[in-house]
C-alpha cells in the first residue's frame, strides 16, 4: 500500500509539475502575443546618418560688399560673318558695329557703381587676337581701371571693322584680318590675362579676385579650319561633341584659375544675329555655347538684334562658394489617408497629427509622450491625455508589458 501510495504521489507530483510547466508556457505564449501587439513596440528602426560625397556652389555676398576686385573681360567676335553673308560684304550680322555700342553703354550703367574695385579688358578675336600692340594683350596688363582706355580700345576695334568695309576687301582676302571664328585663341587669351594677374598677387590675396567674361559672338567656331580637326559639320551632334572635347582643356584651365585659385569666375555667352543663321548652324552654335556656358556657370543668351542687349541684365552678382556635404539624413514624409484626405502622421503610429494634438499628445512621439500607451489608454478609459497621465492605471504595465486597458481590450480578465 505504501508503495502504491508513493507511486501515486510521484505521478501526482509529475502531473502537478507538468501542469505548472504547461501553465507557465501558456502564460508566456499569451504574454508574448499580447506584448507583440503592445503599443510601445517600435514600428521601424530609426534612420541613421551616412557618409556622402555631395557638393556644389552657392552665391553669397556681392563682390563689392566683400571688398573684392572684380574684373570684366569683353570677348568680342570680329569674324567675317559680322560683315559678310554668302560672300557679300555689308550683309553680315553686325555691319553697323552695334556690339561695340553695347559695351560702351555698359560702361555707363548704374549696375557698375556697386563695384568699388573694378578693372576691364577687351579681347577682339578672329583669325588672331587683334591689336596686341595697343593694350589689348593676353596678360595682366590688359586689365585697366581707366574706362577711357577701354573706350579707346572698343573704338579701335570699330575702326578695324570699318576699314575692311571701306577697302571692300573680300572675306577670304589675305589682307583681311576679319575672317575666322577661332574660339580657342579667345579662351587662351582670357586665361593668360587671368593667370598673369593672379601671379602678381600674394597667394593669400588671390581669393579676392573675381572674373566676369562676356563672350559676344554671331555663330559657331571655325577652329577646325586652322587646326585640321576632323569635324563633320554635317552631323551637328558629333560636331558639338568634337568642339566640346577640343575646348575642354582651355575651359578646365579657366575653372581651375577662377574657382580654385581666384574667388570665382563666369563666362556669359551671347549669340546675336541668330535669326540669320540656318537651322544647322544655329544648332551647332547653340550646342557649343551651351557647354561653354555650363562650364562658365551661366546660360546662353540668344538674341536676334544685338542692339537690344543690355549686359547689366546678364550680370550676376555674388561669389560662387563651393561646399561639400559630409553627412546627410533622409526624413520620410509620413502621412495617411483620413476620410479622403492625406494627412500628416509624423510618428507613424496610425493617428494623424491633428487628432493627437487635439487630445493633448505630442504628434512626434509614438502613441504618447512618455510610456508608449497613454493615447490608447485615454481612448480606452474615455479621458483626456492630462487626466490619463495622472491615473495610476493609465500606462502602468506589469512585467509582461500589459496594462489594465490591454487586459480589458483583450478580454484577459
Amino acid at each position: 500500500m505504501k508503495k502504491t501510495s508513493f507511486a501515486y504521489w510521484i505521478k501526482l507530483k509529475a502531473f502537478s509539475n507538468l501542469f505548472k510547466l504547461t501553465f507557465f508556457m501558456g502564460s508566456l505564449i499569451v504574454g508574448l502575443i499580447v506584448y507583440q501587439n503592445c503599443t510601445n513596440v517600435k514600428l521601424s528602426r530609426p534612420q541613421v546618418f551616412t557618409q556622402a560625397k555631395l557638393g556644389g556652389d552657392f552665391c553669397s555676398l556681392p563682390p563689392s560688399a566683400a571688398g573684392e576686385n572684380v574684373n570684366f573681360i569683353f570677348v568680342l567676335d570680329m569674324s567675317g560673318s559680322n560683315l559678310y553673308r554668302d560672300g557679300a560684304i555689308n550683309q553680315g550680322t553686325d555691319v553697323e558695329g552695334l556690339r561695340f555700342d553695347v559695351v560702351d553703354s555698359f560702361l555707363e550703367e548704374e549696375c557698375l557703381e556697386k563695384y568699388n574695385n573694378k578693372r576691364f579688358a577687351v579681347v577682339g578675336f578672329s583669325d588672331e587676337i587683334l591689336n596686341l600692340d595697343q593694350g589689348m594683350g593676353c596678360d595682366g596688363t590688359a586689365l585697366t581701371e581707366d574706362i577711357n582706355i577701354v573706350r579707346d580700345q572698343i573704338q579701335t576695334l570699330r575702326e578695324i571693322q570699318n576699314k575692311v568695309i571701306a577697302d571692300n576687301l573680300p572675306e577670304l582676302d589675305s589682307r583681311n584680318p576679319l575672317s575666322q571664328t577661332y574660339y580657342k585663341k579667345a579662351f587662351d587669351c582670357v586665361n593668360g590675362i587671368i593667370e598673369d594677374q593672379l601671379k602678381s598677387q600674394e597667394e593669400e590675396d588671390r581669393k579676392g579676385f573675381t572674373y566676369f567674361n562676356f563672350l559676344l559672338t554671331d555663330g559657331a567656331p571655325t577652329d577646325e579650319n586652322s587646326l585640321g580637326l576632323n569635324i563633320n559639320l554635317g552631323n551637328v551632334d558629333q560636331a558639338i561633341q568634337a568642339f566640346n572635347t577640343f575646348f575642354g582643356p582651355a575651359l578646365d584651365r579657366f575653372q581651375e584659375l577662377t574657382n580654385e585659385i581666384a574667388g570665382g569666375g563666369r563666362i556669359q555667352p551671347v549669340l546675336y544675329g541668330a535669326d540669320r543663321l540656318n537651322e544647322l548652324k544655329k544648332r551647332l552654335a547653340q550646342g557649343v555655347l551651351s557647354e561653354i556656358a555650363n562650364r562658365g556657370d551661366s546660360q546662353v543668351k540668344s538674341i536676334d538684334q544685338i542692339q537690344e542687349l543690355r549686359l547689366c541684365d546678364l550680370l550676376k552678382s555674388g561669389l560662387r562658394q563651393p561646399y561639400v556635404v559630409k553627412k546627410f539624413g533622409v526624413i520620410n514624409l509620413t502621412a495617411r489617408m483620413d476620410r479622403g484626405y492625406l494627412k500628416a502622421d509624423s510618428d507613424m503610429d496610425g493617428w494623424v497629427d491633428e487628432v493627437e494634438v487635439s487630445m493633448g499628445f505630442d504628434p512626434t512621439q509614438r502613441r504618447s509622450q512618455v510610456g508608449g500607451n497613454e493615447i490608447i489608454d485615454s481612448l480606452c478609459f474615455g479621458v483626456s491625455a492630462q487626466e490619463c497621465q495622472v491615473r495610476n492605471n493609465c500606462g502602468a504595465s506589469n512585467l509582461l508589458g500589459i496594462n489594465a486597458c490591454d487586459i480589458e481590450a483583450f478580454g484577459l480578465k
